[in-house]
């Protein structure tokens, strides 16, 4: 992959600041992974649309507890997360909610979550995600409305 770069041409030397905006996807990841730890997290550089904005709304109907720092930075604490609460209307309109099985299971032998929804812009199923849980041991029962993933051993089969 080729980077990109701007070439300038003019007499005047060029010096400042160019703020990079944070990208959606890399920013559901990561909201995600703050359930693997009980500790504070801060998140810089938070896009503010309204997706993310509904992925840190699920982390707080399961009982994290969050705090905006300034605009765009947040301190999230996931230490009495409990996925049981979940505002199962909030999980089925973000599609990128299937990202908290993977943390969430991490924590928690079993999780059931909804579908997860998100816009309308064609099919796009969930297997990929659900085939990688069963591939490292894990027993998945897919209902009409919801997924139950179990861990049953404390380690996670790992496999390459």
């Amino acid at each position: 992959m080729q980077k990109e770069k701007f070439v300038i041409y003019g007499k005047e030397k060029l010096k400042g600041e160019l703020e990079v905006a944070g990208a959606k996807n890399a920013t559901f990841s990561v909201l995600a992974a703050t359930i693997l730890t009980k500790e504070d997290c801060i998140i810089d550089n938070i896009p503010l649309i309204e997706d993310v904005l509904r992925m840190i709304e699920i982390l707080e109907s399961m009982g994290a507890e969050t705090e905006w720092i300034n605009k765009r930075k947040i301190r999230i604490n996931t230490k009495s997360i409990d996925p049981k609460k979940v505002d199962q209307r909030k999980v089925l309109r973000l599609r990128g909610s299937v990202l908290l099985f993977g943390a969430l299971l991490a924590r928690f032998s079993e999780v059931t979550l909804p579908k997860p929804g998100g816009c309308v812009i064609g099919v796009r199923p969930v297997d990929t995600h659900l085939n990688a849980f069963s591939d490292l041991g894990m027993e998945i029962k897919e209902r009409e409305k919801e997924i139950t993933i179990k861990r049953h051993k404390k380690e996670i089969k790992k496999t390459v």
